[in-house]
């Protein structure tokens, strides 16, 4: 089988694997978020408060609401990735998306085209499984990267196709989990590993392939489950953020 193509032996290898806009009306008179206008001027002022005062206050409530969210500059995080299809890209480009959300800066580049890795301050590393493993350039990556990975910090997800296995396969997926980064886990000491599943098409398969795959009762689709990166993209900001304040992860 292509280094291109989901594997399908043993079993098909087990799997292949914020708010709203606001708006600022001409003249001054109305701001982002609309309020009911006071019967009288005077009773939108506070106790002890001016006018003058009581506006600036307004304002200052709706400039609070309408700031983007803090950016942690010594969070800068790289989303390595290495894929053939699409589906370790789209996955990696939405973790980084969710991190943006919480002020962290992410850039999403492909393994081979990192150009400074010792620019970042921590690691999330991707990359597509074939014939029961990562894709040769992500571990040349991780391999050549290992020191820097570990001391700063690095996440790992792969994507393969566990949610396309019906029936008994089901139960091999852990074993293809563990088979897949059970290396890389004792080489990196990783953070943290997902395994995703990514989009299979006829054309991802040799054809062979595609007659092993319909003999074991698969189907085509995408199985790309975005509430599940989400939440791990979660977890990971989370983890993050709580490292930097208190120190870790800083270029060294």
């Amino acid at each position: 089988m292509t280094s291109g193509a989901v594997d399908t032996a043993p079993a098909m290898t087990a799997l292949r694997g914020g708010s709203r806009a606001l708006r600022v009306a001409a003249g001054g008179r109305r701001t982002g978020i609309s309020f009911r206008a006071a019967p009288r001027e005077a009773a939108a002022v506070g106790f002890g408060e001016s006018r003058e005062e009581a506006r600036s206050t307004r304002l200052a409530r709706v400039s609070s609401v309408s700031q983007p969210p803090p950016r942690h500059d010594d969070a800068r995080v790289l989303l390595a990735y290495a894929g053939v299809h699409g589906s370790t890209r789209s996955t990696a480009e939405r973790i980084a998306a969710r991190l943006e959300e919480r002020g962290v800066h992410a850039d999403v580049v492909p393994v081979d085209a990192v150009d400074d890795p010792g620019a970042y301050d921590a690691f999330v590393v991707g990359s597509a499984v074939h014939d029961m493993a990562w894709l040769p350039q992500a571990l040349t990556f991780v391999h050549a990267n290992r020191d820097l990975l570990v001391r700063r910090g690095v996440w790992l997800f792969s994507v393969g196709m566990p949610a396309a296995l019906r029936g008994p396969w089901k139960a091999l997926v852990a074993k293809e989990e563990d088979h897949v980064v059970g290396g890389l886990a004792a080489e990196l000491h990783p953070l943290g590993h997902r395994l995703f599943s990514g989009v299979i098409e006829p054309g991802h398969l040799t054809r062979a392939g595609r007659v092993e795959f319909r003999a074991m009762g698969l189907r085509y689709g995408d199985y790309r489950d975005w509430s599940a990166v989400d939440a791990w993209a979660e977890e990971v900001g989370r983890d993050l953020l709580g490292r930097g304040a208190e120190g870790d992860g800083a270029p060294a």
